[in-house]
């Protein structure tokens, strides 16, 4: 990026370039297509952008900071602060080919760690109310990630292929400083790395 504007290379070649200074945070090459997910340096938000154009704008907001493709349409996930009478909370949406749809989430939701499409499905990773631990809702049942005893969870991302979805996360305990590990749907895990 310059001062004034951002600029995307291949190869040292410029491919694309914009006005505005924007951390890319996500991006995805689709054939001709260069999709962009993108935060102000001045500001709150992001921008999606297909081919530098802006396709949809926030100015307030986070993305879960990647795009994908899923069942051939290009997908981000974000979250909107609202302000309620006695907080301010956030609500999900999908983005599916430029398209806002709200993500349903249950009641007692009380933090989202992940948003993904999955074979069209809308998956999630979140802290619930009444369980320890983070849950994966997957194939529209919720199961607990395992995690050690007394952790206390960083980030979590998940990624589809065929028809399995897995979560990485990062968590800390008594024990360990920091450990990542691997699970694979509904939940279970396949690795510890401390």
């Amino acid at each position: 990026e310059t001062e004034t504007e951002t600029v995307i290379k291949r190869d040292g070649k410029t491919v694309l370039r914009y006005p505005g200074c924007e951390i890319i945070c996500g991006m995805l090459a689709d054939g001709e297509e260069i999709h962009t997910l993108g935060i102000p340096r001045d500001g709150d938000g992001f921008s999606y952008r297909r081919n530098g154009e802006v396709v949809l704008s926030r100015t307030s907001g986070r993305t879960f900071g990647r795009l994908y493709k899923d069942q051939d349409s290009v997908c981000f996930a974000f979250a909107e602060p609202v302000l309620t009478e006695d907080d301010t909370i956030e609500r999900y949406y999908h983005c599916k080919n430029g398209r806002v749809v709200q993500t349903a989430l249950r009641d007692d939701v009380r933090k989202v760690w992940d948003i993904l499409s999955h074979q069209g499905e809308i998956c999630w990773i979140a802290t619930v109310t009444g369980i320890a631990r983070p849950v994966l809702y997957y194939n529209q049942s919720l199961n607990a990630l395992v995690m050690p005893e007394d952790s206390s969870p960083l980030a979590f991302r998940m990624m589809g292929c065929g028809d399995k979805i897995y979560a990485e996360g990062l968590f800390t305990s008594p024990d360990i400083s920091v450990a990542s590990a691997f699970w694979s749907a509904p939940g279970h895990c396949v690795s510890f790395n401390d």
